[in-house]
């Protein structure tokens, strides 16, 4: 929470403080085999850089599975956290 002692936010949003990338592939390939699907490294040059959403979306229909997107969401993220704590 920001307070009156609070000058400036940082926003680390392109990997200068933290590399998340290597936890959401994870994270990401994870979901994919949970839901049947086959990881090709081609889905990742189509997932860096959206939001979480549309990578479940895409994750689900790569993997032919009936999930809501809402569900998919709530999955991708409990991995990502998952992986992030373990790095």
């Amino acid at each position: 929470m920001m307070g009156p002692s609070t000058h400036a936010v940082v926003f680390d949003c392109d990997g200068l403080l933290l590399d998340t990338e290597p936890c959401w592939e994870r994270a990401e390939r994870g979901l994919l085999d949970h839901l049947g699907g086959t990881w090709d490294d081609r889905i990742r040059t189509q997932t860096r850089g959206t939001s979480v959403e549309a990578t479940a979306v895409l994750l689900t229909r790569i993997a032919g599975a009936d999930l809501p997107v809402d569900d998919g969401v709530r999955m991708l993220e409990a991995r990502f956290e998952a992986e992030f704590v373990r790095d």
